[in-house]
């Protein structure tokens, strides 16, 4: 297992807590933020099967400890985001074409609220490798940031080809759903979010959240037909 890669295993156990807990303890959580950080955290456990996956099992038990003592030793050195960033970034100047690298840089980014460097990490990581949808829906959800949840046409023309390889992906619907809502396009919202509804069920926090948004976006259909 190369450097890069353990480097990589260790910063995101820890970018966990930084970029996670300051989002999920805000009470104003937004339900595409939430799909996103799904998304997320099931990336995380897919990237640690790839790279662990396959091994016998004895082997993962060893690397998982080892993991451990590294995460604990590296936690004690780099105990805030920012240092985080910085050794994120020595790493990626040694290894600048690990998409997965610049992918977490953005995160880290990201939880720092410095959306214009996340952007750029981001475009890097969908850049040297286009096939990865974790790649371009960070990439368009801090583009719907910036833009005040506006997307400019070549972005949602890629949450349009995510969907077609994938239809019943929470977080290309959600933002898509937001973007529509946005220009205006209330049908169009209420009939993304309904599908959403019917993917992630009706008993769930964040299902109240799709329903609130239905609500309002219906009612700001009945006002301008009225007009």
């Amino acid at each position: 297992m190369s450097s890069l890669t353990v480097s990589i295993c260790i910063i995101l156990v820890l970018i966990m807590f930084f970029v996670f807990y300051p989002v999920v303890k805000s009470s104003k959580i937004s339900l595409m933020l939430a799909s996103c950080l799904s998304l997320f955290l099931s990336s995380a456990s897919v990237f640690f099967y790839i790279q662990w996956g396959n091994y016998p099992a004895y082997q993962a038990q060893v690397h998982k400890k080892q993991l451990s003592k590294q995460v604990a030793t590296f936690k004690k050195q780099y105990d805030s985001p920012e240092k985080i960033i910085s050794i994120m970034k020595q790493r990626l100047q040694e290894h600048p074409s690990s998409a997965k690298g610049w992918y977490l840089l953005g995160k880290l980014y990201v939880s720092q609220q410095d959306y214009q460097n996340a952007q750029q990490s981001f475009e890097k990581a969908h850049h040297l490798d286009p096939s990865v949808n974790e790649y371009s829906l960070a990439l368009i959800e801090n583009d719907l940031i910036l833009n005040k949840n506006n997307l400019g046409a070549n972005h949602r023309n890629l949450l349009s080809e995510i969907l077609k390889q994938t239809p019943n992906n929470p977080s290309a619907l959600s933002m898509l759903a937001v973007d529509e809502y946005t220009q205006h396009h209330y049908e169009k919202a209420v009939s993304l979010w309904e599908h959403l509804l019917d993917i992630i069920g009706t008993n769930s926090e964040e299902a109240k959240t799709i329903l609130d948004a239905i609500s309002e976006a219906q009612k700001k259909q009945h006002s301008d037909f009225i007009k």
